[in-house]
């Protein structure tokens, strides 16, 4: 992180990987905490030497930043502090002779968690949830524990089962199953017990694997070992809504039984869904091939069977259907991190056997195929890149699929005025910058589905015909959308908006307010938020941003994102800048309130507030 990056994160409005201290006093006892919080995540940032005051950051510096780095350096490795040594690096920046001291807390392994601190005289274990500290319940630091096992739940026994606790039905569907797609795995002359054997489901004691449970069964054994079930599909009549993803359902499925049977259930009634699940010969209306949807979605659901934590009897794995993307959510995160996901295969499973059988099976490639399978097929749709969000510390793994396609009318118009030739996966990883802001290497990969090494051959093109800036930090390539094209985009004239499909609200009209802009005096509120750095310098976003909350006050922020055409972490983050200015005031409860102009409720300019 360089100093330019720190400073954009003091003008950002959440982070989880960053935290701040006023460290003015010496080194809070609470950062420690939040060391902790750090390596059970994804690692983070800790800043000391900036106070934040009233939401607005301020740069006030630390005394002796050389005596202060070498004393949390060696409580971070201290036994006498934490469980375990801590890696962390140390930044040092001089803000006017300031100085700002930065460490990077890098994660622990999944067999070194979870990372306990020594606070009042007793051990504790912190997680990063949001952009806070919290800490650890007994639950889930006994998933970081079953982690951090050497052996795998799907093979451990199953205590007290046998044979007979298994339905015999789905047992003979996939032995039927199995011998079709390989003769030699019939074993025709082999009782259940001796087939269980073949296939590695029964241990020296004579019970059965938990993968040997999960697969085959009873529903009373289910019920007794995965009390909440193994999936809860829920359909909504609505779009996916981010602040409030467990909005009510229209239509819910529970699967409570094996995975045989739910796996059948659930193929069933994704293919119902699907607009169009297979292609179909023209000449002979016979089916010909499962459609790119359709595979992608039975992909997700195999990745979200075979990958899910079972062991955690607290929660469930979830798919949830919307109008315009499929969300799959399962209990444990993936041992393998996102750049690894993309390249395929993976020597850390989780349930080595369960893959192996629904390989074996047909429904499962190579261990570790499914996600590129998933961004290659959902790419060729001509989407939006699905979007992987691997929680370590909260132990989830997200995958959404976005049912909208990756370009509008208006892209097409900004791709024309750009004056140069670029093919498709140029044009993609242009459209995913301008909306999400810089990324590296892997996220090029992901929205390409390019091999490491083509992709570095693309950005650094992109880069040498200036639509992209790159940039390093800690070691690794950034790149961005150039700024000239940002200008250009804004002077690409949107089209007409109709009704919005969210809550029905009416949007007609609000280019003409946003495309005219109201500028006047946002440069100068927003950039008073940090004293160091300049001012904000993308005055057209938020005045777009504050045009539509004039156009149609009450607006929350997933409309006010799609009404501005931003990002909604961008938006997020302007409202905070705005809010902060004296500009705009969110009114009426969490749920269901909105922004406003911030005005008082009778006639007048805007009020300006401190903080």
């Amino acid at each position: 992180m360089d100093r330019e990056e720190l400073l954009d994160r003091l003008r950002g409005y959440e982070w989880d990987d960053f935290e701040v201290k006023a460290a003015q006093g010496g080194i809070p006892e609470d950062s420690y905490r939040t060391v902790s919080a750090f390596a059970n995540s994804s690692g983070g940032w800790l800043v000391f030497g900036v106070a934040e005051r009233r939401g607005s950051f301020e740069i006030v510096g630390v005394g002796d930043p050389d005596g202060m780095q070498n004393s949390f350096l060696g409580t971070c490795r201290s036994p006498e502090k934490f469980s375990r040594p801590i890696d962390v690096h140390a930044k040092l920046y001089d803000f006017e002779g300031r100085g700002v001291l930065a460490f990077y807390v890098s994660p622990a392994t999944r067999f070194d968690k979870p990372v306990k601190v020594k606070a009042d005289r007793r051990w504790e274990t912190y997680i990063r949830l949001g952009g806070g500290d919290h800490r650890c319940t007994a639950v889930e630091e006994a998933r970081f524990l079953r982690d951090a096992s050497h052996e795998s739940y799907d093979s451990v026994a199953s205590a007290r089962t046998s044979v007979e606790d298994l339905d015999a039905s789905a047992l003979q569907w996939f032995r039927d199953h199995l011998a079709r797609r390989n003769p030699e795995w019939a074993y025709p002359g082999l009782d259940p017990a001796a087939y269980l054997g073949e296939l590695g489901l029964v241990r020296d004691e004579g019970e059965l694997t938990n993968a040997a449970v999960l697969m085959f069964g009873k529903d009373r054994l289910l019920a007794r070992v995965k009390p909440g079930g193994v999936v809860d599909f829920r359909v909504h009549h609505s779009s996916l809504a981010p602040e409030a993803p467990d909005e009510r359902w229209d239509d819910r499925e529970l699967c409570e039984r094996n995975l045989v049977a739910t796996l059948r259930s659930l193929l069933e009634r994704l293919r119902r869904l699907i607009p169009q699940p297979f292609a179909v010969d023209s000449r002979t209306g016979e089916r010909r091939v499962d459609s790119p949807d359709y595979i992608s979605i039975r992909e997700a659901l195999v990745n979200l069977l075979i990958h899910q934590d079972y062991s955690d009897r607290h929660r469930t794995a979830r798919i949830l259907w919307y109008q315009d993307a499929t969300l799959f959510e399962n209990p444990g995160d993936s041992f393998a991190e996102l750049r690894k996901m993309l390249d395929g295969g993976t020597s850390e499973l989780r349930n080595p056997l369960l893959v192996r059988l629904l390989r074996q099976a047909g429904f499962a490639e190579q261990a570790g195929t499914g996600i590129p399978k998933i961004v290659r097929t959902w790419r060729g749709a001509q989407r939006i890149p699905p979007s992987i969000d691997n929680d370590p510390g909260q132990k989830l793994f997200r995958l959404t699929l976005d049912w909208r396609p990756l370009k509008s009318q208006r892209d097409e118009a900004w791709y024309r005025k750009l004056g140069v030739e670029i093919d498709e996966n140029g044009s993609r990883l242009l459209t995913y910058g301008r909306e999400h802001g810089a990324f590296d290497v892997t996220k090029a990969r992901l929205v390409t589905g390019l091999p490491g090494r083509e992709a570095v051959r693309l950005v650094s093109q992109l880069v040498t015909q200036q639509l992209l800036a790159a940039d390093e930090v800690d070691g690794t390539a950034i790149y961005s959308l150039a700024p000239h094209l940002q200008e250009i985009w804004a002077a690409t004239p949107a089209p007409r908006l109709g009704r919005s499909r969210k809550r029905g609200r009416v949007t007609e009209g609000v280019t003409e307010g946003v495309n005219g802009g109201v500028t006047e005096g946002v440069s100068e509120g927003v950039s008073g938020g940090v004293n160091e750095g300049g001012g904000l310098g993308k005055a057209d976003r938020t005045a777009r941003l504050e045009a539509v909350i004039r156009a149609q006050p009450g607006l929350r922020l997933p409309q006010l994102a799609e009404a501005a055409e931003l990002p909604e972490k961008t938006a997020e983050r302007y409202l905070a800048q705005l809010r902060k200015a004296g500009r705009v005031v969110y009114r009426g409860a969490p749920r269901t309130g909105g922004y406003f102009p911030d005005e008082p409720r009778g006639k007048g300019p805007a009020r300006r507030r401190d903080g």
